[in-house]
């Protein structure tokens, strides 16, 4: 079970939601400073933002948590410095993102 507070780290470039376990930890590595084992969980969205893989160490174990959204996109939140590969947030924002609420889709609008 994730306790609460539990630091939690979005990556900021999209990731390939095939991968898995041991390549998501790979890159949480990566792209923060923390060890992965320390109990972080560690936030992956997909190039069009409606997939996300969350990551965490149980103590015993990774647990990968991954949800599509049917319809819009989940709200990314956004890097206070350009460049940045990762960016902790709060949980009650990780909590607003894994309930899925969507925004309206971003692109062209349709005319009639």
């Amino acid at each position: 079970m994730i306790t609460l507070p539990t630091p939690v780290l979005v990556a900021t470039r999209p990731v390939d939601m095939r991968r898995g376990h041991d390549s998501l930890a790979a890159l949480a590595r990566e792209y923060t400073e923390r060890r992965v084992l320390a109990g972080a969980l560690f936030v992956f969205f997909n190039r069009r933002v409606d997939r996300m893989k969350a990551l965490w160490w149980d103590g015993s174990g990774y647990v990968l948590l991954y949800k599509r959204i049917e319809r819009g996109f989940f709200r990314m939140p956004q890097p206070l410095c350009v460049g940045a590969l990762s960016l902790e947030i709060d949980t009650s924002e990780f909590l607003a993102i894994l309930q899925g609420v969507p925004n309206v889709r971003r692109g062209r609008k349709k005319h009639r």
